[in-house]
């Protein structure tokens, strides 16, 4: 009896060990995945491909750095303000997942920024091609598609002046870039 009982005990450890060994090996192989759709993803991120000068800014949000006047303070999950007794300007920044299509993404503006669809072009910025615009309230907005995500940007004068909201626009524009991974 006891010898049978070792048999099968040996039996059962000897079953078990090349499982593991194929355990491992498929987690090598999950790894694998995961790291090959990581850099497919870095390649159709054409952002990083297209993009010129890199400097990255101040801030930013999930891969998007961008720079600020000084005097804004973050006021809320990126949203940043400006505001003195004659002066008060918002910038709000939104990176959303999952996006197949960029026009359809905008008319469904779910941050209710209410563009202008037909105002909406092309505009070269760093070497990325991003939709500009503005609202009926002169608020001017940004939206890219870089890999899955789409990246939404408000800049708004709520009241100011021509100066210092050429000022946000002067010094935020040029400092939109994607991080390089």
């Amino acid at each position: 009896m006891k010898k049978i009982g070792i048999s099968l005990l040996i039996i059962v450890s000897l079953l078990m060990i090349p499982g593991c060994g194929n355990n491992q090996n498929t987690n090598n192989k999950s790894n694998s995945n995961t790291n090959k759709e990581e850099n497919k993803k870095q390649e159709e991120r054409e952002s990083i491909k297209n993009q010129e000068g890199y400097q990255e800014g101040q801030y930013f949000i999930d891969d998007l750095t961008f720079s600020l006047p000084d005097g804004y303070t973050l006021d809320g999950e990126d949203r940043y303000t400006y505001r003195d007794t004659s002066n008060a300007l918002i910038v709000e920044l939104y990176a959303d997942d999952n996006i197949e299509n960029l026009d359809a993404f905008i008319k469904k503006d779910t941050h209710s920024f209410y563009p202008t669809i037909e105002e909406l072009k092309e505009t070269v910025i760093n070497g990325n091609t991003w939709l500009k615009g503005k609202t009926i309230d002169n608020t001017i907005v940004y939206y890219i598609k870089d890999g899955n995500k789409a990246y939404s940007i408000m800049l708004s004068p709520v009241f100011t002046t021509t100066g210092m909201f050429d000022s946000l626009v002067n010094t935020f524009e040029p400092s939109l870039y994607f991080k390089l991974k």
